[in-house]
């Protein structure tokens, strides 16, 4: 392996100390063979491989605004992408630095862009594979499958590291402020087995479920970001939809959630899965599938403990939710902005709570 292979592989190990050797020297050995450069993070973090998006049109064979025009949207400096992993607009300073390092590494000089995108391993992965080009072809040898779980557990251990919570850490947090509503949610819920499964289980057990007059949603939790696998694994290999299908009887939501999104991947595969519709069927029964963020659902609790308690109880469940690692600061904030109101109008009498001391003075 040539030193700028080796330096390639260590640059994303210093990020991603998880990600797996052997496929990170393929990925290096064709980032070689078409001869796409890369710079480690010029913010003085010195990690990671950042990839000129242009460039690596070009190494596909397309126009350099393929990327650009196609697949880069909106105008900000890290706007979002259907493809995994992160891209930036860069410009400005940023931009100023990045051209430099740039220079020092490849004594070549971006000349005067006013700004150009730039994209991780990953996204430059991601948009290698897309197409039916030599490129593309070659990236693909890699297995789309190997590489979705490198990116899964490196973010997986990543997001970890920001909320600090597991699964069931979550799930507490959860099972705690849903016993302050009147939601009908039910955690652990069990099902018996009447089918075969790949790992010869006798019963499966989803995190919980909601029962509604037209259906029952069934929530599948993960710490980590969704991936196509953890659909494909919940619905079919483990045979989630047959099973809640002969067991309700009735329309299913299966609703995946989580603190850290879903990748590209499995929002495209639930559309090619659905055609689009977000629903399937298993003989006459309709199965939905969707991606809800945890923070949207915990904001549903919220609201829902707030309009079925007194207005007096408002300055408590404030404090509360702010205690939950699964509540937004932006619930929060919500029920402030209503608390704020509620003294404004009078529906609060004072902001201010009164003691008794020992020798019965209010203070």
């Amino acid at each position: 392996m040539s030193e700028a292979n080796l330096s390639l592989r260590e640059s994303v190990l210093l990020s991603q100390p998880g990600a797996d050797i052997n496929l990170l020297e393929k990925l290096a050995s064709l980032v070689h063979k078409y001869n796409l450069k890369w710079i480690p993070s010029p913010s003085g973090n010195r990690d990671g491989a950042f990839f000129i998006m242009s460039q690596v049109a070009i190494a596909k064979g397309l126009k350099p605004s393929d990327y650009k025009d196609h697949w880069a949207t909106g105008s900000d400096k890290s706007a979002q992408s259907n493809l995994a992993g992160r891209f930036f607009k860069i410009e400005g300073d940023y931009l100023r630095l990045f051209k430099e390092s740039w220079k020092e590494a490849h004594k070549q000089s971006l000349g005067r862009a006013s700004s150009i995108y730039v994209g991780d391993w990953e996204h430059c992965f991601s948009y290698l594979t897309q197409g039916n080009g030599e490129t593309a072809r070659d990236f693909q040898s890699l297995g789309a499958k190997a590489i979705e779980i490198v990116s899964r557990n490196n973010y997986s251990s990543r997001q970890q590291q920001q909320h600090g919570l597991s699964e069931e850490e979550i799930q507490r947090e959860l099972m705690l402020l849903a016993s302050y509503s009147n939601l009908r949610l039910r955690f652990e819920v069990g099902s018996k087995l009447g089918i075969n499964t790949q790992d010869n289980a006798t019963y499966r057990r989803w995190d919980w479920v909601e029962r509604t007059p037209k259906s029952v949603r069934i929530y599948e939790l993960k710490s980590h970001r969704v991936t196509e696998i953890d659909i494909k694994t919940s619905l079919f290999d483990k045979k989630y939809a047959l099973i809640a299908a002969e067991t309700y009887q009735k329309p299913i939501e299966f609703v995946f959630t989580g603190l850290d999104g879903i990748s590209w991947e499995a929002k495209d595969f639930i559309d090619d899965l659905t055609s689009g519709s977000g629903c399937f069927k298993l003989g006459e029964i309709p199965i939905k599938v969707s991606f809800i963020d945890l923070f949207a659902i915990s904001d549903r609790v919220a609201t829902n403990i707030t309009r079925t308690s007194p207005a007096e109880q408002w300055p408590w469940l404030q404090k509360k939710l702010s205690e939950f690692q699964i509540v937004s600061s932006r619930t929060v904030a919500k029920l402030k902005t209503k608390i704020d109101k509620a003294y404004a109008s009078g529906l609060l009498k004072s902001n201010k709570v009164q003691y008794i001391n020992s020798t019965g003075v209010v203070v």
